[in-house]
């Protein structure tokens, strides 16, 4: 992780990290230029689902955190 925050990441740039390397200040700065990341919750992040959409055949609400 200490790696990855010292480089730069091309905008529409995709980023895949483990959960144990949360650090939400170096999040937003990805996300403010550009970069979208994915990676998985902790068990202990406090989350509000602000909307849901519908994703499959079956038309089961999938929240959006």
């Amino acid at each position: 992780m200490r790696v990855a925050k010292t480089m730069t990441f091309a905008k529409n740039s995709v980023l895949v990290m483990d959960r144990a390397y949360v650090d939400f200040k170096w999040l937003f700065n990805l996300d403010s230029s550009g970069v979208t990341f994915v990676t998985r919750l902790k068990s202990n992040a406090h989350i509000e689902v602000v909307e849901t959409f519908l994703t499959n055949d079956k038309h089961e609400p999938y929240p959006i955190r």
